[in-house]
This record gives C-alpha cells, structure tokens and sequence, in this order.
C-alpha cells in the first residue's frame, strides 16, 4: 500500500513529517507531497499516479491530531484517529493476500 501525505500548506510540513514517519514505522510506503501548488493539483497529480491513499493535513488535523483520508477512487473517509486509519490498511493488506 502507498499513502501520499498533501500538507494543505508549508506551515503543516512539520506536522505531515510526523505522520510520516509514523506510517513508516509501521511498515508502509509513504511519502510527502510539499510541493508548492494547490490542494487540488497535489489532489489530482496523486490520482493519476493511483496512489491507493491521500493523507490531507490541515489546521482542523494538526487541532484535533487527526488526518483527512480520501481514497484514488475519491471517496471521502473523513477525518480519523491515526491508529484508526493504521488498523484499516492493516487489515486490508491482510486481507489482500
């Protein structure tokens, strides 16, 4: 599984960093997006590269410690524990083989 991590602005790079290497930690491929264009083109350019999961980082995320998750389909998770969205990739890799 891969999880590309969009950081709404450069003041949230620290913050999706963190997330990061959380994810890391815990066996999965991701990455940070900190690039500096719009939501919506980071959005778009991780879909054509069917990046299975977007992780969005916000001040609504960093305030409640949470994370945004949309998926390459564009279903909208909403905004979830950590640990909560580490427990579904989990399972579903689990489930996948």
């Amino acid at each position: 599984k891969q999880v590309e991590i969009l950081p709404i602005s450069e003041k949230y790079n620290d913050h999706a960093k963190k997330i990061d290497n959380l994810l890391k930690e815990n066996g999965l491929r991701s990455m940070v997006n900190s690039e500096n264009e719009t939501l919506g083109k980071k959005i778009r350019n991780a879909t054509l590269k069917k990046i299975p999961y977007l992780i969005i980082i916000g001040e609504k995320e960093v305030e409640k410690n949470k994370i945004a998750v949309r998926t390459r389909k564009g279903e909208d998770l909403g905004q979830l524990e950590i640990n909560q969205f580490l427990t579904k990739i989990k399972s579903e890799i689990e489930n996948f083989s």
